[in-house]
């Protein structure tokens, strides 16, 4: 199944307890799981110093962890360890949860690059090591290899992903620089469990100090750890393709998909899906119901939301909308707004067609300038197609054919394109009214 724009919304989990008769559960088990997570801060509190004290390379230090994390309710299976690729000093593993580095470091001495512009208390107390990101990524790169030209040194644990994801649907696309330090990879799937008390691992917005507190909550996590065979860059090449195939063979594994979203675009979902519920009608009251995620919008235009601002904002991103689209009505607008929160979000919307246009009475444009035409107001139930057609564009001159197509298909070709020309003089009249250019 091909990924589409929705499915980002389903990558990643927007509530913490199970629903239906399963939050029972969790209702009747919140004392006990109050009183176990007190315990297992104090029991966490030796594991990190015995981890601190013990050298990382030893086996005693891995078998006491493995052991003492059981106390905590951390259970680390694995499988194929024995048969993977000494010459392998960089692994590649999807990012599901804040503890994966540490599930990783009970099965072999790992040292993972802090990528996630932690302070320099929370990287050493996450067990996470300095490999200068911050300063760009050649440093990056120049480290880790010096890292990995050292026998002695512990493997590098990468995740290409950027970002955390349910596991459940789709993989983030690889970042490339996983795939520049050696030529050769080991792929390594995760997968968490919680059998007893279903709890979500990660959840959209949560914090890393939020999502260790509810390991200590529940019974038991289990990471189950599958280690692929290793990956060879081969003649010819590049980093981008080398990084998608180990992506898609990692998603076969794992029987999800290996979708196009990075984790730039899973940052702009996590800001829509938390401010989306702040725009509300005067007389209404709020939705019951969670409603459908927008895509991204293009990025030429930046988006304009309402996450400061209730009402007041939500007129002034009429307003705008209106300033390209005179034509269209406000109640139709404002209907579009609520859904979306962004001004060219719901341009974009109404110039492909996505709107119903025949909800109210359409406006009569207004001039705004020497070359604006007077249009008499459109009937209702005019169509979409005829409505889009007179909005007034400085290059408005180009939408239409310079002959009619003799098939069907050089006349669906000649739309599209007049339908392209028409969105983007829309969006570059909104930009130069704004000042963007």
């Amino acid at each position: 199944m091909a990924a589409t724009t929705a499915e980002i919304s389903r990558m990643f989990s927007s509530h913490r307890f199970a629903r239906g008769k399963k939050t029972i559960l969790c209702v009747l088990y919140f004392p006990l799981g109050l009183l176990l997570a007190i315990l297992r801060v104090f029991l966490g509190l030796h594991i990190f110093i015995v981890s601190c004290v013990l050298p990382k390379p030893s086996l005693v230090r891995r078998l006491i962890l493995r052991f003492m994390a059981l106390l905590l309710g951390i259970v680390v299976s694995h499988r194929g360890f024995g048969d993977r690729d000494r010459s392998a000093k960089v692994i590649v593993a999807n990012h599901v949860s804040v503890l994966d580095h540490v599930a990783m470091d009970f099965i072999t001495p790992i040292v993972t690059p802090n990528v996630w512009r932690l302070s320099s208390f929370l990287m050493w107390a996450m067990g996470y090591a300095d490999f200068g990101a911050q300063e760009g990524r050649e440093a990056l790169l120049r480290t880790a290899k010096a890292h990995c030209s050292q026998n002695s040194q512990p493997l590098v644990l990468t995740f290409p992903e950027g970002a955390m994801t349910n596991g459940q649907v789709g993989l983030l696309k690889y970042s490339t620089w996983s795939f520049s330090i050696q030529p050769v990879v080991q792929p390594v799937v995760i997968k968490v469990s919680r059998p007893i008390i279903p709890i979500s691992v990660e959840t959209i917005g949560g914090s890393l100090v939020t999502d260790l507190l509810w390991f200590l909550f529940v019974p038991v996590s289990i990471f189950y750890c599958r280690f692929l065979p290793s990956q060879k860059q081969n003649e010819g090449e590049s980093e981008e393709e080398f990084a998608k195939r180990v992506q898609e063979l990692m998603a076969k594994e794992l029987n999800i998909e290996a979708t196009p979203f990075t984790n730039a675009d899973k940052s702009e979902y996590v800001k829509r899906y938390l401010h989306r519920p702040q725009i509300q009608a005067p007389s209404e009251s709020p939705p019951s119901r969670s409603v459908p995620p927008t895509p991204p919008p293009s990025p030429t235009i930046p988006c304009e939301s309402a996450s400061n601002n209730h009402l007041p904002e939500l007129e002034k991103m009429v307003r705008q909308v209106q300033e390209v689209l005179p034509h269209i009505a406000e109640s139709i607008i404002r209907k579009d707004l609520r859904h979306t929160s962004c001004v060219d979000a719901t341009i974009t919307n109404i110039l492909e067609e996505k709107v119903d246009l025949n909800d109210g009475e359409f406006n009569s444009p207004r001039p705004s300038s020497s070359n604006a035409v007077q249009t008499p107001s459109e009937p209702e139930g005019a169509t979409a197609a005829a409505v889009l057609q007179s909005v007034q564009s400085p290059t408005a001159t180009k939408f239409s054919s310079t002959s009619f197509g003799k098939t069907s298909s050089a006349r669906q070709l000649s739309y599209q394109e007049r339908k392209a020309a028409l969105l983007e003089s829309a969006r570059r009249h909104y930009m130069e009214k704004h000042g963007m250019i």
